[in-house]
């Protein structure tokens, strides 16, 4: 019996979908090689750890065991089931929020690292990063954020709303919820959105700047209130009233996220533009039922051939990526 036909064997032993004839061929195989048994374990190990795997969030991930355990039997274990190195998980929606049959995979290449310290109790979740460095987390709703050095964040599930106590700079790439806002409190004013992606820049009260990369917000300070959307800033300084402006080039105004990324139901054409502005690679989409795909996905240090690589596994489609182009095809 090959390799892959005993591969297959384990994976169904672990789903509990083998057959007599089966198991005793597993078990026999098992007690034939110790080398065997420690092939086995491997998987045992890896399948177990699944629940780290795919973020809780998502419950359908359309992967198969086999592909989920294959992709983690090609990796590094170490950076798969450690608390260091970085982060790239991504799901991909249907337009219409339904998960797609093969568009619906759950890709996660290692846990969130030790660059962030933080404390989750019962929905409330403290951040604070120290002068040098950055950090980076998924908050109890699915709203990723990244903050900037010297920052603190705190965060709270409410039952009617989602709040965020800011001070000092983050972005967020907020997770849709009906009927259920996303509200970000400063000491200089508030930010309110449904499900939207926007940096904000909060000190003490002497400044309050919001950048919208995509979707539209809210905000308020004091008694005056503005509407931003996509491509536009607002800046108020020491409690006066914001002032909107048109921005051309919003990531030149992100560029301290570095390699960061983080896309919530955004459609791949968009962030196939976003890649291309921020990182230099050209993406063409073939298919114009591919650029539709809505994609989530989010990374703390990957590359474009990596974040893009995820996508393509993720929609099941075909790549061809070189330094400066890549395609995506059916």
């Amino acid at each position: 019996m090959s390799d892959s036909d005993m591969d297959g064997i384990i994976f169904r032993h672990l789903q509990g979908d083998t057959t007599p004839e089966e198991e005793r061929s597993l078990q026999v195989w098992r007690s034939a090689h110790p080398v065997h048994e420690e092939q086995f374990e491997e998987l045992q190990r890896l399948w177990s750890a699944r629940k780290y795997l795919l973020p809780k969030l998502y419950t359908e991930p359309a992967y198969t065991a086999e592909q989920l355990l294959r992709r983690g039997r090609r990796s590094d274990r170490n950076s798969l089931l450690s608390r260091s190195g970085g982060v790239l998980g991504s799901v991909v929606r249907s337009r219409g929020g339904r998960f797609a049959a093969a568009a619906a995979a759950v890709i996660l290449v290692a846990i969130f690292g030790g660059d962030w310290k933080a404390r989750a109790d019962r929905g409330i979740v403290e951040i604070v990063t120290d002068p040098s460095e950055t950090s980076s987390a998924r908050l109890p709703d699915g709203t990723v954020v990244r903050l900037a050095p010297a920052s603190r964040l705190r965060y709270v599930d409410g039952r009617d709303v989602r709040q965020a106590w800011l001070n000092g700079r983050g972005y967020f790439a907020v997770e849709p919820a009906d009927g259920k806002p996303f509200r970000v409190r400063t000491s200089s004013g508030d930010v309110l959105v449904r499900g939207t992606r926007f940096d904000i820049e909060s000190r003490n009260r002497e400044l309050l700047r919001v950048v919208v990369a995509d979707g539209k917000v809210r905000v308020s300070v004091g008694d005056e209130e503005v509407d931003l959307e996509s491509g536009e800033m607002s800046e108020s300084k020491n409690g006066g009233p914001p002032k909107v402006s048109r921005i051309p080039q919003v990531h030149r105004h992100l560029q301290w996220l570095g390699s960061f990324v983080a896309f919530k139901s955004t459609p791949l054409a968009s962030v196939a533009d976003e890649l291309e502005q921020r990182f230099g690679m050209r993406v063409e989409i073939l298919a114009p039922e591919l650029a539709r795909h809505e994609i989530t996905i989010w990374s703390t240090n990957k590359g474009p051939r990596e974040i893009i690589s995820a996508v393509c596994a993720a929609i099941d489609a075909h790549c061809v990526i070189g330094d400066t182009l890549a395609t995506i095809q059916p």
